[in-house]
């Protein structure tokens, strides 16, 4: 890895910066640039981007921001109710819905010029998810899974085997699909008609490579891998750490983030090359160890062969394009807002977001 020649930006002072994913190097210079002060109060929770151009990010202090010019500038949406925004999911340039505290589902079908809210819980929402214009899914605190079969005109509670806290969904298609979180996996491949409890534990993170191949990651080091589209899962444990999000670039190459509890100002991530057979633990030094909390790693995105961004609190984000042979640090200051969300728009052009600013 090349020594970078660094773009020093104070966490504090801004909001938006862009990332692009380097050529066999991680030089920062040119492809690390500040983009926008501060617009918000609120930890940016989620981002989604349409184009390296249009992007959607929501807050925890009920920020609903679009840009049009790669984040050169934001325009606020008019939504009256002051809630906490949890997930954005825009199925094209005219529809999106945002998922909220209180069962709060805001919905536009014309490019986010309105929103129209819709309760249909009391519980907090924590992840949205459509497939198309018909079939969607919201999960949530206390059991909550609702889905859809015509747009959102009507939410039908699903009777889960098992009742917990589901933090993220995956549907293959409208019959197929699988939700995690405190209880563990549960799977349907009756459209939510019937549920089954694959696997106990307390879940954080799903992805899936295709409709047979997927790993879900969570505490205790759990990691759940299925080849079979979820019929049979194995799973191995990493060490007692919680592991909070996984990504694969290929059927052998992923990577893990983990949450560094166990030892202060440590940073975790793993990173496999035989799809999960072995895996190799990446421990790299924070360089604000306590200075506002443990280390946690939040999120990690691959983004091509031996590249990935890892991103965590104290305004953490680490970058590596070498299979994690060694990790570039990309923020220098220390902040005491986390890095919660990394968006790739493709394999080059990306961004980073937490409550003070978007790289």
């Amino acid at each position: 890895m090349n020594a970078p020649t660094r773009l020093l930006i104070p966490l504090q002072t801004a909001l938006l910066l862009a990332l692009a994913a380097g050529s066999g190097n991680c030089d920062v210079d040119g492809q690390i640039s500040w983009l926008h002060p501060r617009p918000t109060a609120g930890n940016i929770y989620s981002m989604h981007w349409l184009s390296t151009t249009h992007g959607w990010l929501v807050s925890s202090l009920g920020d609903v921001l679009e840009t049009l010019d790669g984040g050169q500038s934001f325009q606020a949406a008019e939504i009256p109710v002051f809630l906490e925004h949890r997930d954005i999911f825009f199925l094209d340039e005219n529809r999106g819905w945002i998922a909220s505290d209180y069962g709060h589902l805001y919905e536009t079908t014309d490019g986010g010029e309105t929103w129209i809210c819709t309760i249909i819980s009391s519980d907090d929402m924590l992840a949205v998810e459509f497939l198309d214009d018909t079939y969607g899914t919201v999960v949530g605190e206390n059991n909550l899974i609702l889905r859809t079969n015509d747009g959102g005109a009507t939410w039908t509670p699903q009777g889960s085997p098992v009742s917990g806290h589901w933090r993220d969904v995956h549907f293959a298609d409208w019959l197929t699909g699988w939700v995690v979180g405190s209880a563990g996996i549960v799977y349907t491949n009756s459209a939510g008609a019937f549920w089954e409890l694959q696997a106990a534990g307390n879940y954080y993170g799903l992805d899936f490579l295709d409709d047979s191949t997927g790993w879900a990651v969570g505490a205790g080091g759990i990691v759940s891998h299925t080849i079979d589209g979820g019929q049979s899962w194995s799973h191995v444990s990493l060490g007692d750490y919680y592991l909070s999000q996984v990504d694969f670039w290929s059927a052998s190459e992923g990577w893990i983030s983990g949450e560094g509890y166990v030892s202060s100002g440590i940073c975790l991530a793993y990173h496999t090359t035989d799809g999960g057979l072995s895996w190799d633990s990446d421990i790299f030094p924070s360089p604000f160890p306590g200075e506002y909390g443990f280390d946690n790693g939040y999120e990690i995105v691959a983004v091509g062969p031996g590249q990935a961004y890892w991103s965590g609190n104290d305004g953490l984000l680490w970058a590596t394009d070498d299979g994690a042979a060694s990790w570039e640090m990309l923020t220098e200051v220390a902040s005491p807002d986390d890095v919660f969300d990394v968006y790739f728009i493709d394999t080059m052009r990306g961004w980073a977001a937490s409550g003070d600013y978007v790289i």
